[in-house]
């Protein structure tokens, strides 16, 4: 997906990709040409280069873990959770629902259209996933398995409605 978070993250990792071709090129200008033997690369140019792939390892896991958490595997989150962090698993699912509502934007930006039933069934999939977070929210400790199952029902719901309306 090229949304514009994804480009954002990707940036830094293209450009750290960049500089560390660059740096591996890079060789001594005084040795003479008939020299076999590369120069070796400053301390300065090593450490520079480590840190700067370190950084570029750093942004893409960053990267990988946000998209799947966020899409991909909210509903493995949403089993783990505890009654106590059910706040954050609901901003968590709030957050993954965003993204997949801003994909459908951007697939109708692109001047893509949506039968009218597959409409009507992601605008449902979308009212019930939306009422299972509020329920989630508030779950007591006592109804706290239930409100998870529901919500991971309608999570699965809501991704079922998004692939019909993109792969149609």
């Amino acid at each position: 997906m090229n949304t514009p978070q994804t480009l954002r993250h990707l940036a830094p990792a293209a450009v750290t990709a960049l500089l560390l071709t660059a740096l591996v090129g890079c060789t001594d200008r005084n040795t003479p040409a008939e020299s076999t033997t590369p120069a070796a690369p400053s301390p300065t140019t090593q450490s520079t280069a480590a840190e700067a792939w370190d950084k570029t390892k750093e942004v893409a896991a960053d990267t990988y873990d946000s998209v799947k958490d966020a899409t991909t595997n909210a509903a493995g989150r949403l089993e783990r959770a505890t009654h106590d962090e059910r706040m954050a698993i609901k901003a968590n699912l709030a957050e993954a629902g965003a993204k997949l509502a801003a994909e459908i934007a951007e697939w109708r930006g692109e001047g893509k259209t949506v039968k009218p039933e597959i409409e009507s069934k992601l605008a449902a999939a979308k009212a019930e996933f939306n009422q299972s977070l509020d329920e989630l929210g508030d779950a007591t400790a006592s109804g706290w398995n239930a409100a998870k199952a529901k919500t991971a029902a309608a999570w699965v719901k809501l991704k079922a409605a998004y692939n019909d309306a993109t792969t149609e």
